[in-house]
Order: structure tokens, then sequence, then C-alpha cells
């Protein structure tokens, strides 16, 4: 037997949304309105959690050693990018937003650009790492 049953869902005080289902082998019956309410905050954190993925890191130079003194450079950056300064150097960087790892290369020609193994590998989140004593950060890949 198949019966097609239209439900009648309120989202959020902005009037009703109709959302037909087809239930196979099941008469009609309507949601519990514990149901419903489950179903519309599912929806909403499944939209923010995909939305918070997208964001990128935040990326911050200082001139002064933990993340202290004038700012530098400032950036964006999205996971799997590596991020060189442009150039510039720093003695401290500070991140936000670090999806799963960041890696910080020292100045220097064989370590510009993310290359020849890194010399700093914290976690992700938030943070500041200071260049090792003698060198300034280059460059920095997310992960």
């Amino acid at each position: 037997m198949r019966a097609m049953t239209t439900y009648s869902l309120r989202q959020f005080g902005t009037g009703n949304i109709q959302i037909p289902v087809l239930l196979e082998g099941f008469h009609s019956a309507p949601l519990a309105p514990s149901t419903r309410s489950y179903i519309m905050q599912f929806n909403v954190f499944v939209l923010l959690a995909s939305a918070s993925l997208a964001m990128s890191a935040q990326i911050n130079g200082f001139a002064g050693a933990d993340c202290t003194g004038s700012l530098v450079f400032s950036s964006g950056a999205s996971s799997n990018e590596c991020l060189t300064l442009g150039g510039a150097s720093v003695k401290s960087i500070g991140y936000s937003g670090v999806p799963s790892q960041i890696q910080f290369f020292e100045s220097g020609g064989q370590h510009d650009a993310c290359t020849n193994g890194a010399q700093s590998v914290l976690g992700g989140g938030s943070g500041c790492s200071n260049a090792p004593v003698g060198f300034n950060w280059e460059s920095v890949a997310v992960f």
C-alpha cells in the first residue's frame, strides 16, 4: 500500500512549510511534535557545522616574540595552503581557526615557501609560535 502524506512543519515562526513524504506499507500518521522539533534542530546544526568548515585560519605575524610588538603581516589561509610572508619575516606568528595542524618554516633560502621540513609543528586551534633563537619565520602551512 502506498500513501502520499504531507506534514506541516513550522520553521521559526516564518509560516508553514509543506513537505511531501512517501510512505510504503504504513498508514498516514502525523509526526509527534517533539520529532518535528528535533528535525529542525538537526538541520540548523548541520548548516552551521558546514559553514564553519569553509572558513579560513587567521595568521598574524609580529615583530616581537610571544606575539607582541608591531603587526607586520596579517592574512587568512585555507586548509592545505602554504602562506609566505611576502618577503617579510617575523619573530612570532599568532594563529586562530587552524583546522588540524600548522607548520612553521624559518627564514632562509632552503626553507622559504614551506620547503625542506618545518622547524615547528603545532596542532589545530589557536596559539602563538616563536621562531627559534637567531631566526625569523618566513612561511606557514595550514592543514
